[in-house]
């Protein structure tokens, strides 16, 4: 483009290079994951703030009692407790916050007793 007036060369040569760099971000978004989860974690020292809050419910403070005395763990409070607090119920329907994990209850006795010997099918019993 020689025959171009040179300020509009000039004009033309950045509208050019943003436009470069607009397809170059583009593309390197399509290639970005964007599966990750924005929602806040509920962990203990959150629920621990809760519960510190002059407002927060006495169902709450009596539990944070309990965690502190070592009783209990804030993530087992869908557990323990029959009634939930309503700050809990709040926080757990809330869409922006993602609950703790659920808790896997712990193998039973006799579970742990028939492990002794490690399982064999009826076809190798005797090798």
């Amino acid at each position: 483009m020689t025959d171009l007036d040179p300020s509009v060369d000039s004009a033309y040569r950045k509208l050019s290079g943003a436009l470069d760099r607009l397809a170059t971000v583009r593309i390197q978004s399509e290639k970005a994951r964007m599966d990750w989860d924005l929602r806040m974690q509920v962990d203990d020292r959150f629920m621990q703030k809760v519960a510190d809050d002059p407002g927060s419910s006495k169902a709450l403070k009596e539990y944070s009692q309990r965690v502190a005395t070592g009783e209990c763990t804030w993530s087992e409070i869908t557990v323990k407790l029959g009634a939930l607090p309503p700050e809990v119920m709040q926080i757990m329907n809330d869409p922006g916050y993602r609950w703790y994990q659920q808790i896997i209850p712990a193998r039973s006795s006799e579970w742990e007793e028939d492990s002794e010997e490690p399982y064999r099918f009826e076809w190798n019993k005797g090798w």
